[in-house]
């Protein structure tokens, strides 16, 4: 599909939420998959995260009472 529509692919890695089973990927997991991406799509960006302490990140919340 990136390779059909001009596209620019941001990625942001997974804040983990308790009670959740998944996980974060390692740097260099996300860094290989970037570059798989790159020869199909030339615009492809490894965000930095942010939203941790309220469990989200990209557009996903945990779903969970505020922390105290």
């Amino acid at each position: 599909m990136a390779r059909a529509l001009p596209s620019k692919i941001n990625l942001i890695p997974y804040n983990p939420v308790p009670g959740l089973p998944w996980k974060r990927p390692t740097a260099a997991a996300i860094e290989r998959f970037a570059e798989r991406l790159y020869p199909r799509a030339p615009a492809v960006t490894v965000r930095h995260t942010m939203g941790g302490e309220i469990w989200a990140a990209c557009g996903q919340l945990g779903g969970l009472e505020p922390r105290a």
